[in-house]
């Protein structure tokens, strides 16, 4: 069983790095990156047709790296299962990272790869400042949302790990 319990804390401790850095990186956008673009549709096309942020921006914000955060949760919740408040915190933060991976492929995805990808081609002004709002309250969404997952996953990683009741 002890084992189990430093395989369960090393987990726990991935899963809650892995959500600290989205915070802190999502942090740190919304508050320097999204202002640098979405203050006006001319904006949007220089800053994304005229820099290499499509370049780097994957290094940070993949689509995949979002589904690699659900390995460590989901590992720490399959290793800790038997604790019921454990269970209940890890499946609170698993119901938010699934939300926001479905999400962000549903929603913001599609934003993207026409504000970003394609710095706004072929569409108005007007289009792109509607997109470019749609696309902030988005993030917000996805952010208050990861925000409650994190809180419950702390939770979790506060409690102390209990023994395992042998059957």
């Amino acid at each position: 069983m002890a084992l189990r319990k430093n395989l369960y804390n090393f987990f726990i401790w991935l899963a809650v790095i892995g959500f600290s850095i989205w915070i802190g990186g999502t942090i740190f956008s919304m508050c320097v990156v999204v202002p640098m673009w979405s203050e006006s549709p001319e904006s949007i096309k220089e800053f994304f047709g005229g820099t290499n942020f499509n370049k780097y921006i994957l290094n940070f914000f993949a689509p995949w790296l979002g589904s690699i955060r659900l390995f460590p949760l989901l590992i720490s919740l399959g290793l800790i299962w038997y604790s019921k408040k454990h269970r209940y915190y890890l499946l609170i933060t698993l119901l938010t990272l699934l939300f926001t991976i479905i999400y962000t492929n549903i929603v913001i995805y599609p934003i993207n790869d026409i504000m970003m990808t394609k710095a706004g081609a072929g569409k108005t002004a007007e289009e792109l400042k509607i997109m470019a709002d749609k696309w902030i309250i988005a993030d917000h969404l996805r952010f208050a949302v990861v925000c409650v997952g994190y809180f419950f996953l702390l939770k979790a990683f506060r409690l102390p790990t209990p023994e395992a009741r042998k059957v």
